[in-house]
C-alpha cells in the first residue's frame, strides 16, 4: 500500500529508495505520485513566497552573537562565491514537528497559507520517517524545511555536504517543484556517488524526490538558467554539539 501521507510510494518504491541509501548513500525517484495539481499548486505558491526569500548562507558555528563589521562582509562574500540561492524557512501551521534552531531573524513561511506545500511537506517527512525507520538511523520526532529559490540567472551552490558531525541533520528529503522543465533550464543536483567515484546527475524535474545522508554526500546545484523551486526537509536527532551549530544552509 502507498505510504507517506498520500505521496503515492507503495512498499516496493520505499524498499528501492532503503536499499539505495545503504548501498551508496543516495537514492531518487522520479515521480512520487503526488497529484499534479498538487504540484503545480507547490509551484505556485513557492513563486508567491519569493518576496520573503533572503539570500542563502553556509552554516557556521554559532558564536551566541551576530557577526559585525569587517567580519560580516568577509562572511557575506565567501556565501557569494559557494552559493547564489534565495531560501525561506517553512512553520506548519501550528509548528508542530519543527527543530525550531534557527534564529527568530531568518525569513519563515507559514504553512497554514500554503495548503499544497503544506501537503507536500508532510508526505516528504512521513516518506523521511519511514526510510529512517528501514534504516534504522536515529531520528528524533522533529525535522527541518526549507523552500529555495534558484533565480534564472546561473544561480549555484557549489560543491558540499549538508552537516558535519555537530550538526542534527541525518537525512536529506528534497522534492522539486519545476514544470515544463527542459535542459536548457540546467540547475541539475548533482551528487559524488562513493560507490564508482563519479558525479550524477538529477533533473529538477515537478515531482522527482531525492534523498541523501546529510553528513556523507556531497552535492552541488549547477548553474540554472531559469527560476528553480525545492522544497527540502531535514531528519534531524538533537543532541547537545548540535545546538551550537547555526542553520544556514
Amino acid at each position: 500500500g502507498a505510504v507517506g501521507g498520500g505521496l503515492g510510494l507503495d512498499a516496493a518504491a520505499l524498499g528501492a529508495m532503503a536499499d539505495a541509501l545503504a548501498a551508496a548513500g543516495w537514492a531518487a525517484v522520479g515521480d512520487v505520485g503526488l497529484p499534479a495539481c498538487v504540484l503545480r499548486g507547490c509551484h505556485a505558491e513557492a513563486a508567491a513566497a519569493r518576496a520573503g526569500m533572503r539570500p542563502g548562507r553556509i552554516g557556521r558555528r554559532f558564536s551566541g552573537r551576530e557577526s559585525g563589521g569587517f567580519a560580516a562582509v568577509a562572511e557575506a562574500e565567501e556565501d557569494v562565491a559557494k552559493r547564489s540561492d534565495e531560501l525561506v524557512w517553512l512553520d506548519d501551521a501550528g509548528g508542530v514537528d519543527t527543530f525550531d534552531r534557527a534564529s527568530p531573524s531568518k525569513p519563515r513561511l507559514s504553512t497554514s497559507s500554503c495548503p499544497n506545500l503544506a501537503r507536500a511537506q508532510t508526505s516528504v517527512r512521513h516518506v523521511g520517517f519511514a526510510l529512517a525507520d528501514r534504516l534504522s538511523m536515529q531520528v528524533d520526532g522533529f525535522t527541518d524545511s526549507m523552500l529555495a529559490r534558484y533565480a534564472g540567472d546561473g544561480a549555484f551552490y557549489a560543491p558540499h555536504v549538508d552537516a558535519d558531525a555537530a550538526d542534527a541533520r541525518r537525512l536529506t528529503l528534497v522534492l522539486y517543484l519545476n514544470p515544463d522543465w527542459v535542459e536548457e533550464h540546467g540547475g541539475c543536483l548533482q551528487i559524488l556517488d562513493p560507490t564508482v567515484f563519479e558525479w550524477q546527475r538529477v533533473p529538477p524535474m515537478l515531482g522527482t524526490l531525492v534523498a541523501f545522508s546529510s553528513a556523507e554526500i556531497l552535492h552541488q546545484v549547477k548553474p540554472s538558467y531559469a527560476p528553480r523551486y525545492a522544497l527540502t526537509v531535514w531528519m534531524v536527532c538533537r543532541d547537545p554539539h548540535a545546538l551550537a551549530w547555526e542553520l544556514c544552509d
